[in-house]
């Protein structure tokens, strides 16, 4: 009888303290007990950490060990769980990182976090194919490497809000090289990378893809050389597709070059972007450089776009081997290395060429080099010549389209302000003159809802007539008339 009093009361107890300790665990008490190691989704890194003492998960320097941040990211990257965070503080770590697990890592700034490869290795490395990796913030340069001196992807890579400068391939892609993966780029500027092969032959200057899908957005790809082909971007065997974004002063010099701003084997789309500056030509003078501003071997459609001020020995704008689609861009005032009969300084093509609504003007020499059953005009083209076989009953043709120089007329922004002369970068466009024939004369049934700059096409710019302007920009009657409003 005793015992079963004692036992009941046993149970009792015993209820209560699990009672207890529920209502405790329920309201976040602690119970007594030694406390779980935390999780190690959000690893911290900074210079002044310390990777001997520090666990990485608070953001304090090593005078708070152990709790305390990584002073390397190699560390970050293997301490964090799959899938987690690394938030890198400001600072220069010259190191290599590579990457073979799903990640992000996050700078504070691309002004502020810096890797650097100290001219001896690859910056960043994603090594392992199907891993995703997002980083942003970060600055890459300095770094070394036979393919991709900057960053070097076989996973899939989201890149935002960074730069990848001063990076040197020793056999090709200076800057970036993805190969068989998955690389997104926005928001971000390639500047000043180079391809430095003895052999001539190397490729991709700022940016190689190989075999692989690359999307470029709100981006200026500047500066970048190529001891042959690709100074900006060399794309090949997989897809490219490129939108918002500058393609400028990049060179393709060598006795292979073609595609001084962008050389494509590979299926590719250009919205609202502009290519000026850049060059192909040939070191020897034998042979010829193609394509200054774009060399196209595999189908391409470019798209309210701006093809300006590029140089080569032919083909100064656009050299094409492969079926085109060129709708609402205007292609002006390209360059030829030497001015010789039959080569065109604006468009270069040997396959059929498709072109609608555009302005071909300005360029040296002829605009175009275009056999009569290779060009497929749809119509409301504008030449200021008759070189490029413009022959639908919309065409004009011998009329000079009354352009204003290359310059910001608005438009997206690469939100990108920290890159000094490149400050704020938008796809500069030339803006049509109050008299120009460019005026209401497309076809709305063909016309992009919006120009190079995102302004509606349709609004009545003449007269009150609703019809889209010919050639990447649509005039804008109250910018010209109260500029200092519009811009600010």
């Amino acid at each position: 009888m005793f015992f079963t009093h004692s036992h009941k009361w046993v149970s009792l107890s015993l209820v209560i303290t699990l009672a207890l300790l529920g209502v405790m665990a329920w309201l976040g008490l602690g119970v007594g007990t030694a406390s779980q190691a935390p999780s190690a989704a959000l690893v911290y890194v900074r210079t002044d950490g310390d990777d001997t003492m520090c666990t990485g998960l608070y953001n304090n320097p090593a005078s708070s060990a152990p709790n305390c941040a990584f002073a390397t990211l190699w560390k970050g990257v293997d301490a964090v769980d799959p899938g987690g965070t690394i938030m890198a503080a400001a600072g220069v770590y010259t190191e290599s990182v590579g990457i073979g697990k799903n990640l992000s890592l996050q700078g504070a700034g691309a002004g502020q976090t810096i890797i650097d490869g100290n001219h001896s290795s690859v910056g960043i490395s994603v090594y392992v194919p199907g891993v995703n990796v997002s980083i942003s913030g970060v600055t890459v340069r300095n770094g070394e490497a036979a393919w991709g001196g900057g960053i070097y992807n076989k996973g899939t890579l989201t890149l935002t809000h960074s730069i990848v400068a001063s990076n040197t391939g020793t056999s090709g892609a200076g800057g970036i090289f993805n190969t068989d993966g998955t690389l997104v780029i926005s928001r971000c500027a390639i500047l000043s990378n180079t391809v430095q092969d003895i052999g001539n032959t190397g490729t991709g200057g700022g940016i190689e893809n190989s075999y692989g899908t690359l999307v470029v957005l709100d981006s200026t790809i500047s500066g970048n050389d190529a001891a042959a082909s690709g100074g900006g971007i060399m794309s090949y065997d997989g897809s490219l597709t490129i939108s918002n974004s500058t393609i400028s002063n990049n060179h393709a010099n060598g006795e292979r070059a073609a595609g001084g701003g962008i050389f494509s084997s590979n299926p590719a789309t250009l919205t609202n972007v502009t290519l000026y500056g850049n060059t192909a030509v040939y070191t020897n003078p034998l042979e010829a450089g193609y394509g200054g501003g774009i060399h196209s071997q595999e189908p391409m459609t470019i798209i309210n776009s701006t093809v300006s001020g590029n140089t080569a020995d032919s083909g100064g704008g656009i050299s094409n081997s492969d079926k085109m689609i060129i709708l609402n861009s205007t292609i002006a005032n390209n360059k030829l290395t030497t001015i010789s009969p039959g080569l065109p300084g604006g468009i270069q093509s040997y396959d059929a060429i498709t072109v609608t609504n555009s302005i071909v003007a300005g360029n040296d020499n002829q605009n175009c080099y275009v056999e009569a059953h290779l060009m497929h005009s749809n119509g409301h083209n504008l030449e200021d010549i008759n070189s490029c076989v413009f022959t639908a009953a919309s065409d004009i043709v011998n009329t000079d389209p009354h352009l204003s120089s290359l310059a910001d007329n608005g438009g997206p922004s690469t939100g990108i302000p920290w890159i000094g002369d490149l400050a704020g970068q938008t796809t500069w466009t030339h803006a049509l003159r109050p008299d120009s024939p460019a005026i209401d004369a497309g076809d709305n049934a063909a016309c992009p809802a919006t120009d190079q700059r995102g302004k509606a096409r349709v609004d009545g710019d003449k007269d009150g007539t609703i019809t889209c302007d010919i050639g990447a920009y649509e005039l804008d009657p109250f910018y010209l008339y109260l500029p200092l409003i519009v811009r600010n």
